[in-house]
């Protein structure tokens, strides 16, 4: 059998009774509390709070939403108007409606063309690659419409 024996020294303070960090010559604590932060360990343990200032970090440039927009342009018979639903997620658009106008007969038929061919255009592009075309399904003004949207839609949708 062996015999192990444990000594236990007591510090005390400096004669004068001053805790050390009240001394002049002791070295300066801080008493800043420590605060542990720990990502969440999915989306559903993540706070709304959280959750929204993740997208402050976001790469994208435009907010998702869907944008009701009135594209303007000029025809032979005068000031047109053009109304365009868009719907972006992740910068890249992910629906659009086209409303043509019931106002000129020559105007709707060009705008429901142009209406039924622009989807395969630009659905799943992203919205910094669209650029004015020069005819949809014989269209070749309404396009200039959809531009004057396009162009709402990025000064809209445009992250701060």
């Amino acid at each position: 059998m062996s015999t192990v024996v444990l000594t236990f020294s007591a510090c005390s303070l400096p004669s004068d009774d001053v805790a050390p960090q009240e001394r002049p010559d002791a070295p300066q604590v801080s008493a800043t509390p420590i605060v542990r932060v720990s990502p969440a360990n999915s989306i559903a343990d993540a706070t709304p709070e959280a959750v929204a200032s993740a997208d402050e970090f976001s790469q994208n440039q435009y907010q998702d939403g869907t944008y009701a927009l009135k594209g303007k342009y000029v025809s032979p018979a005068g000031p047109e108007a053009l109304d365009v639903t868009i719907t972006l997620k992740n910068d890249t658009i992910a629906d659009v409606a086209i409303v043509p106008s019931l106002l000129n007969p020559g105007t709707n038929k060009n705008q429901t063309n142009f209406a039924a061919g622009i989807n395969e255009l630009v659905v799943g592009k992203s919205l910094e690659s669209i650029s004015t075309f020069a005819s949809v399904n014989g269209s070749s003004l309404t396009p200039m419409g959809f531009q004057n949207a396009i162009e709402q839609l990025q000064a809209e949708a445009a992250i701060q």
